[in-house]
């Protein structure tokens, strides 16, 4: 936002300097106008809810009388509007970002993000940590040691412990298909005992290389007259013996 400010401030200068106008005077007028602006989500201007009250400027206004609501309403009111325009900015950026609530709890194995040394190094930390408390998107966590850490709830992912006999039954199974791999069945070993001896000639029966000039890589076109000489025949007499076609 400040950077857009000052995008805006040099821009008002830089007209001011183009029209050969006091840009110091320019920019007080345009200061005065900017805090004097009301805000889309509180309603009310910088200066007003500053200083407490309404700056006069030149713009024609529709004014509430005072004994019509209290100072306390007023502040309320704009408690509210505010906590409205910063959840609908939330709202939005959490559609733009694909956010999702965390489903982390208390007691819950996590693992922890780390930062990566090489492109072969893990994303997480190998021994899981416990959580201890959760307040929002911070999450109190706990490791093997006992020692305490507090972290964002992005920064983790909930840890799943494996079940054993779903893993014996996965090792079963591999050493199983390894052994059926290696152990040949009869009908393999009927085939290689019956199955005699093949031997393949080293010498093959080539045809013999052409004499021929080998074809060209590149096909050639046919190379014709063009159709108007046709009929057309001239000659160049060097000599009345030996005559020239062109």
């Amino acid at each position: 936002m400040v950077k857009r400010c000052n995008e805006t401030l040099l821009k008002i200068i830089r007209i001011a300097t183009l029209e050969g106008k006091d840009w110091k005077r320019v920019l007080q007028n345009f200061l005065f106008q900017y805090r004097t602006t009301p805000h889309t989500v509180s309603g009310l201007s910088p200066a007003e809810l500053l200083m407490g009250r309404r700056l006069k400027d030149k713009l024609p206004r529709v004014t509430i009388p005072s004994e019509r609501i209290t100072e306390a309403h007023w502040q309320q009111l704009l408690r509210e509007r505010d906590v409205q325009g910063k959840l609908r900015q939330k709202e939005y950026a959490d559609s733009k970002r694909s956010a999702q609530y965390s489903d982390i709890g208390e007691g819950d194995q996590i693992l922890l993000n780390k930062s990566r040394d090489n492109k072969l190094s893990p994303n997480f930390e190998p021994l899981p940590y416990k959580v201890v408390e959760k307040k929002g998107n911070a999450v109190l966590i706990q490791d093997h040691e006992e020692n305490t850490r507090l972290r964002n709830a992005s920064h983790m992912k909930k840890f799943i412990q494996p079940d054993p006999a779903t893993e014996a039954t996965e090792a079963t199974e591999v050493h199983e298909g390894d052994q059926e791999e290696d152990t040949p069945t009869g009908r393999q070993l009927e085939t290689t005992v019956l199955t005699p001896p093949t031997y393949v000639d080293k010498q093959l029966n080539l045809p013999p290389e052409s004499s021929a000039s080998p074809l060209s890589s590149r096909p050639t076109r046919v190379r014709r007259p063009p159709a108007w000489m046709s009929d057309f025949v001239s000659f160049c007499a060097l000599t009345p013996e030996h005559p020239v076609l062109i």
